[in-house]
């Protein structure tokens, strides 16, 4: 088998090839669909200032982008879960793993960390609630994220 190490196709020539697909992950710089017309927001608009909806709107488009990096996190869980040796890992799952982890990084220092909140009256403590929650979450991201890559490398 091309691309795989001499004696590893023997071991592992059994399994069932898995759907991870390489190039399916989020992007750190991929936009973000708007929620301006969900409920939620429509709510908000009734009673927060101009700079509060669009902290909330800047929130919003964070967690959306954190909730795709999560599904590309759980695709390579999956795609790990049946692995054995080094020749099931799906190829260039390991650098789609270090891309989605400097991407959380990313998140995290030029987004979320970039948030104020102090300003802020009408939505104030929910942008912080809601900040703190998602920094928790990428935080987690970025742990698992880690793991994975060293489970790949124990694989190898």
């Amino acid at each position: 088998m091309p691309g795989v190490p001499e004696g590893a196709a023997s071991v592992c020539k059994d399994t069932p090839a898995t759907s991870f697909e390489v190039g399916g992950g989020a992007s750190a710089e991929q936009p973000v669909g708007s929620t301006e017309g969900s409920p939620a927001t429509r709510n908000l608009n009734k009673r927060m200032s101009n700079a509060s909806l669009q902290t909330v709107g800047e929130l919003d488009s964070i967690s959306a982008q954190l909730e795709m990096m999560r599904l590309q996190s759980e695709n390579a869980t999956a795609a790990l879960a049946s692995a054995t040796c080094g020749a099931e890992v799906p190829v260039g799952l390991r650098n789609e793993l270090s891309q989605l982890h400097g991407n959380a990084n990313k998140l995290l220092a030029t987004r979320l960390d970039a948030i104020l909140t102090g300003d802020l009256n009408t939505g104030r403590d929910e942008a912080r609630a809601r900040r703190k929650l998602m920094i928790r979450d990428v935080e987690a991201l970025i742990e698992k994220t880690e793991e994975q890559v060293k489970h790949i490398d124990r694989l190898r």
